[in-house]
């Protein structure tokens, strides 16, 4: 019988920008937002700074055709 190996899984975090409302690579986990961008799961957190940066659209940017 084969033994599961454990593999490594990367998580990054950055805030959100207004583009992930409507990307196919977010998807909510047990009530947290995450991107799943070439390979890596990333950890989307709101900005808690009092003046917020302007982080309006993702690099990695994808549409999402569901919506």
């Amino acid at each position: 019988m084969l033994k599961p190996t454990p593999q490594s899984i990367s998580i990054t975090q950055k805030t959100v920008s207004t583009s992930c409302e409507n990307c196919s690579k977010l998807t909510e986990i047990e009530g947290q937002r995450v991107c799943f961008e070439n390979g890596k799961i990333i950890r989307l957190v709101e900005d808690a700074s009092a003046i917020p940066l302007l982080k309006m659209y993702c690099h990695a940017w994808q549409r999402d055709k569901n919506k």
